[in-house]
C-alpha cells in the first residue's frame, strides 16, 4: 500500500469549528480572517474593519450571520402551555405570525437566558436564544405529553439584515409587500425553484434600527445570499461581525449575556447571576398569568427590591468607561456599582454606557473612575455620569410602517426650489435664527444629546472637551434632519428662517440623511458642472475623497487643501457629512453642502 492510499484521519475533527451555510460567501469577504466562535460555529468577529461595518449598519445595510443561534421548533397541542409555564411573559396573548421577546428563570428566580418566541401557527412555535437550551426545554416539558421539540439549529439558516436601506433592498429582491411588515411580525415569501419552499422574514433584529431577519432551509442559504447581495449591490451591502453588533446593540440599550448578565446555569458564585428586575426587565414578568417557573422567588424579589439596577449612563468626556467602577462622589470613596458595557457612540456623539448601580444610590450623584492608555502611558480620570431613561439610539424608521425611503430628506418640503439656495451662511447664524423661534424645543434636545460641535472633543484633552460642552449649552443644539423636519411641520420654520440659511446648513445638523450615493445619483456643483455617480462609493469611508477628487478635476473649480483634507478625513467619522460645496440630488431629494467647512472639521480626530 502506497502512502497515497493511506486514509489519514483528522484526530481533531470533532473539535474543529463547524461552518455556517453562508460560510463560502462570508470567507471571501473576511479580508482579515478575523474569526471567532459561537456555539461551535466559525463566526466572524469582523470582516474588514469594525467601525466601517458599524457605519454600514447605521447608514446603509449589512448582514449578520445568526446561523449559530440556537433554534428550537415546539409543536403540538401542549406547546403553548409548556412555553407559557417556562417563560416569565404571558405568551398566550401572542398572536399568530408575531414575535415576542422573553426570558426564563430558575426556581430561584435567576435568569437563565433571554430570546425570542415566534408563533408560526396555532400549535407551532420557534424559540431562538444565544446559548444551547435543549436540556432545559426538555425538563420544562414535565407534565406535558402532547408536544414535540425539534432542534433545528443546524438545519435552519438565518441571516440578520439591518440598516436604513434594508426595506428598499428587499423590495428590489422581489419581496412584494415587505414595506407593510410591522415590527415583530412575520411574513412568508416563495423562494427558489421549489414552490413549496418558503422564505420566512421577521421584522426583528439586535441593532435598534430598521432591520429584518431572514429564515430559510440551509439548502437554499447560498441562493438567498446571492440574491440579497445582488439586490443590495447599489446600496453597498456589507457583512458585519460581532464587534459591530456589540456597538449597535449598546446604542439601542440592549443587554448581552456575558456582559450585562450571567446565565444562571453557568454561574458558580452565589448571586453573581441576576433577576429580571435587576436588568430592568420587570415588564417581561407577568404575575397575572398562572404558575410559571421561578414565580414565587420572583414575587419575593419584587417585594424586597433589587439590590442592583441596570441603568443607561451618559458619561462626560470622550474616554469610554470600560470596566469602570462607579462611585457616589468625585473622590471615589464609596463604590456603588460597575460598568458592564461602554463606548464612544459615533451616531449619538456621546460617551455612553450600561451599568449596574446599587438601587439605593440611584437618586444621588454617580462618578466613573476611568482608566485609559495614551501612547503606552496609562492614565486615569473621574467623570460625572448622567442617567438616560430612553435608548441612546432609536430612530423612528425602526418603528414606522412603511419605514419610508432612506434617500435624504426632501429639501423642497423645507426650503423650496434648489435654484433658490445660496451657500455660505455660517452655522452660528443658523443656530441663532433657529433658537429665536424654537428655543423651547431645542433646549430639550440640548439636555438629551450632545451637540454636533462636540466632535471637537475627539482630538482634545479633557479641558477642551469640557469647554466644548459648555459652549454647546449656550449655542445651537444640533438636531437630526428627521427632528428638524418634524419641528418645521409644527412650527412653520420657513417663516423665521430664510430658505438660503436653512438649505445651506441643514447638513450640519449632525445626522444627515444621505450618507451614501446609489448609482445614478447626480452631484451638481456651484460652477454648473454635474457628476453622475457611476459606481457605488462605500458609505462614509471614501465619500469625501471621491467627491473632492471629481470636483477638482471635473468642474474646473479647485478645492483648497484644507477642504479636501477635511472631506477625505471626516466623511467617514461624521457619518456622511462631506465638507465639499455642492448640491447632491437623488430624484426629488437633495442635500446641500456648504462652501465653508465648520470650524470643528479642521481640528483633527
Amino acid at each position: 500500500m502506497t502512502s497515497s492510499q493511506v486514509d489519514i484521519k483528522d484526530p481533531f475533527a470533532g473539535e474543529r469549528l463547524k461552518e455556517s451555510p453562508f460560510h463560502p460567501r462570508q470567507a471571501l469577504l473576511n479580508l482579515r480572517d478575523a474569526w471567532s466562535s459561537w456555539n461551535g460555529y466559525k463566526f466572524a468577529d469582523y470582516y474588514y474593519d469594525e467601525e466601517y461595518e458599524y457605519f454600514c449598519i447605521r447608514n446603509s445595510c449589512a448582514t449578520y450571520d445568526i446561523c449559530p443561534m440556537q433554534k428550537y421548533v415546539i409543536t403540538g397541542p401542549d406547546a403553548e402551555a409548556m412555553l407559557n409555564r417556562m417563560v416569565t411573559r404571558d405568551i398566550s396573548k401572542l398572536k399568530e405570525n408575531r414575535v415576542t421577546y422573553v426570558c426564563w428563570c430558575t426556581d430561584e428566580g435567576r435568569m437563565i437566558d433571554d430570546g425570542t418566541i415566534f408563533k408560526m401557527g396555532p400549535d407551532r412555535f420557534l424559540l431562538t436564544c444565544g446559548s444551547p437550551s435543549l436540556a432545559w426545554l426538555r425538563k420544562s416539558t414535565f407534565g406535558f405529553d402532547q408536544l414535540e421539540i425539534s432542534d433545528v439549529s443546524d438545519s435552519l439558516a438565518a441571516l440578520s439584515f439591518q440598516g436604513p436601506t434594508t426595506c428598499e433592498v428587499l423590495k428590489k429582491m422581489g419581496l412584494v409587500g415587505i414595506e407593510d411588515l410591522k415590527p415583530f411580525c412575520i411574513s412568508y415569501f416563495s423562494f427558489g425553484s421549489d414552490d413549496n419552499n418558503r422564505l420566512m422574514v421577521s421584522r426583528t433584529g439586535f441593532t435598534g434600527d430598521l432591520g429584518y431577519e431572514l429564515w430559510i432551509e440551509k439548502a437554499y442559504a447560498l441562493e438567498l445570499w446571492d440574491k440579497l447581495y445582488a439586490a443590495g449591490e447599489d446600496y453597498g451591502i456589507q457583512p458585519y461581525g460581532e464587534a459591530a453588533t456589540n456597538m449597535a446593540r449598546l446604542e439601542a440599550g440592549f443587554i448581552m449575556p456575558g456582559m450585562e448578565f450571567n446565565e444562571a446555569l453557568k454561574t458558580v458564585h452565589y448571586q453573581y447571576d441576576q433577576t429580571p428586575f435587576e436588568l430592568n426587565l420587570d415588564w417581561l414578568v407577568d404575575f397575572k398569568k398562572p404558575h410559571f417557573n421561578g414565580r414565587s422567588a420572583l414575587l419575593e424579589a419584587r417585594d424586597q427590591g433589587a439590590e442592583y439596577t441596570l441603568v443607561k449612563l451618559d458619561i462626560e468626556g470622550n474616554k469610554p468607561a470600560e470596566e469602570s467602577f462607579l462611585y457616589s462622589d468625585k473622590e471615589c470613596s464609596k463604590e456603588i456599582g460597575y460598568v458592564t458595557s461602554a463606548m464612544w457612540s459615533p451616531v449619538v456623539k456621546a460617551n455612553i454606557a450600561l451599568a449596574m448601580v446599587m438601587t439605593s444610590a440611584l437618586d444621588g450623584d454617580i462618578w466613573a473612575e476611568i482608566y485609559y492608555s495614551k501612547e503606552l502611558r496609562h492614565h486615569s480620570k473621574v467623570a460625572q455620569c448622567t442617567f438616560q431613561t430612553h435608548p441612546f439610539w432609536s430612530p423612528k424608521r425602526a418603528r414606522a410602517t412603511p419605514p419610508g425611503l432612506y434617500r435624504g430628506i426632501n429639501m423642497k418640503r423645507l426650503v423650496g426650489k434648489v435654484d433658490s439656495l445660496h451657500l455660505g451662511v455660517s452655522e452660528e447664524t443658523l443656530g441663532k435664527e433657529i433658537c429665536k423661534s424654537l428655543d423651547a424645543h431645542l433646549s430639550g434636545f440640548a439636555e438629551d444629546r450632545h451637540n454636533a460641535f462636540e466632535r471637537q472633543a475627539w482630538a482634545g484633552d479633557d479641558k477642551q472637551a469640557e469647554g466644548t460642552r459648555r459652549r454647546n449649552e449656550r449655542q445651537w443644539s444640533a438636531v437630526s434632519l428627521e427632528e428638524l423636519a418634524e419641528i418645521s411641520d409644527a412650527m412653520d420654520l420657513q417663516e423665521s428662517l430664510s430658505a438660503a440659511d436653512l438649505g445651506a446648513n441643514l447638513c450640519l445638523s449632525g445626522i444627515p440623511k444621505l450618507s451614501h450615493l446609489p448609482k445614478g445619483s447626480i452631484i451638481r456643483f456651484p460652477s454648473g458642472a454635474e457628476l453622475i455617480v457611476e459606481e457605488y462609493n462605500p458609505p462614509c469611508l471614501d465619500m469625501g475623497k471621491y467627491i473632492a477628487a471629481h470636483y477638482s478635476t471635473n468642474s474646473g473649480d479647485m478645492l483648497s487643501d484644507a477642504a479636501f483634507s477635511s472631506a477625505a478625513k471626516y466623511s467617514r467619522g461624521l457619518v456622511g457629512v462631506v465638507e465639499v460645496p455642492g448640491v447632491i440630488a437623488v430624484g426629488d431629494d437633495v442635500i446641500v453642502i456648504p462652501y465653508r467647512a465648520p470650524a470643528w472639521a479642521n481640528k483633527g480626530r
